[in-house]
């Protein structure tokens, strides 16, 4: 089955990864685009708390908060499900500042405008 793309298409995306111990952009929106995120799912892989992660999103002048200072236990998970809309030039970043390894699965829709 083939994906949709051009002017006025809707898209079901995901994107996943690994942080260790940096700010990480997740996802730039492109130009004649806007994303609704629908969740971001946050796992720490080590048996120690992480502390103080934080998501963001750079909206072309500074970084804008979604959640900071939040802990994820050993080996615990951390779902954030509200919706977010971004718009061309936002960019989605999550901070880890701990030595353990979080991994992130985030689930979207891209409507692509161009």
């Amino acid at each position: 089955m083939a994906i949709p793309s051009g002017s006025g298409s809707e898209v079901l995306k995901t994107k996943s990864g690994l942080i260790r111990n940096t700010t990480t952009s997740i996802l730039t929106v492109d130009a004649l685009h806007i994303v609704t995120i629908i969740s971001i799912n946050l796992a720490n892989e080590a048996a120690s708390v992480i502390n103080d992660f934080e998501i963001m999103i750079h909206d072309g002048t500074a970084d804008r908060w979604i959640i900071r200072k939040q802990n994820i236990p050993g080996n615990g998970t951390f779902v954030y499900s509200d919706k977010l809309v971004l718009q061309p030039a936002h960019v989605l970043k999550i901070k880890e500042a701990d030595w353990a390894n979080m991994s992130y699965w985030i689930s979207y829709i891209d409507q692509d405008w161009s």
